[in-house]
């Protein structure tokens, strides 16, 4: 094969077949107790499944970091949850959180995703606009709440 094809900057997985992580990754203390009671769980199995599930939790907890946690100014900061209104009158409430966390809760936003960087450090009663493939969404935000600890 060419080497104009091959991706020499490509993440291969590790001998046991879970992948590599390149990077630490943010997380909260909720996000980070419920993954462990999950590690639990999993390594007390004796299904290969879950036993590689235990392996992929692992990973993930041994690159992960609970930030310090921010002065609360008021604002949206990772962790805390924000109430938003949309332009017709729909309101909603988030939750921004680590990347391995978005799938533990519902409505949860991982802290690198546009719509949460477009919301993070505004204040109540700031108007955001959260560019969107399918169109600009405007949010007024409502409410805010600090993170859990």
């Amino acid at each position: 094969m060419s080497k104009a094809f091959v991706n020499d900057d490509a993440t291969l997985p590790e001998p046991d077949g879970i992948p590599d992580r390149p990077e630490t990754l943010p997380i909260t203390a909720a996000g980070e107790r419920t993954l462990r009671a999950a590690l639990a769980v999993a390594a007390a199995q004796k299904d290969e499944a879950e036993l590689r599930r235990a392996r992929v939790l692992t990973r993930i907890l041994e690159t992960v970091y609970i930030p310090p946690p921010s002065p609360d100014h008021g604002q949206v900061v990772f962790g805390g949850q924000v109430e938003v209104e949309d332009q017709d009158g729909g309101v909603q409430r988030y939750r921004i959180v680590g990347p391995d966390e978005v799938h533990l809760q519902p409505l949860q936003i991982s802290v690198g995703s546009p719509f949460a960087r477009a919301l993070l450090g505004k204040q109540v009663g700031d108007e955001v606009t959260v560019r969107r493939p399918k169109g600009d969404l405007e949010l007024t935000i409502l409410r805010l709440w600090p993170p859990e600890v």
